[in-house]
């Protein structure tokens, strides 16, 4: 069907006298077999799986379908700089458990402990679960 002239219009479109007759014979045949109109899955022919990785997708060449893909790579802060962007922007706590919690190396106790104190020193108050979940690491670390 690649080799089909369509002219802006579909299959079949044009005559003998505008495409002349091997091309005429060709689009009568795409249009008999209704592979102008239907896909691979209405026709059942073989169709390739559209969104596995291959060379043709960039950062994915060389990668198994099984394997997922590698992560962005954890930001990791000093204590003193997590305590510094804690002071800086309290609401970073999440983000900030979220990452000290991932640490390869485990949880430190002194990010906990700034975190802890961040997370007490909210406005409205320390929120009881992220307190648990501070506590359950630190009891892990």
């Amino acid at each position: 069907m690649d080799d089909i002239i369509r002219g802006g219009k579909d299959p079949g479109y044009f005559g003998r006298g505008v495409i002349g007759d091997e091309q005429y014979k060709k689009e009568q045949e795409a249009v008999a077999e209704g592979s102008s109109v239907f896909g691979p899955g209405v026709l059942g022919l073989q169709a390739e799986p559209v969104n596995k990785a291959g060379p043709g997708v960039t950062g994915q060449a060389g990668q198994d379908a099984d394997t997922p893909p590698a992560g962005k790579p954890v930001p990791s802060l000093s204590i003193k700089e997590l305590e510094a962007a804690l002071e800086e922007n309290p609401a970073l706590v999440d983000t900030l458990l979220n990452a000290e919690l991932a640490r390869p190396d485990g949880a430190r106790k002194g990010a906990l402990d700034a975190l802890e104190l961040a997370e007490i020193d909210r406005p409205d108050g320390g929120r009881e679960d992220v307190l648990a979940q501070l506590a359950a690491a630190r009891s892990g670390a």
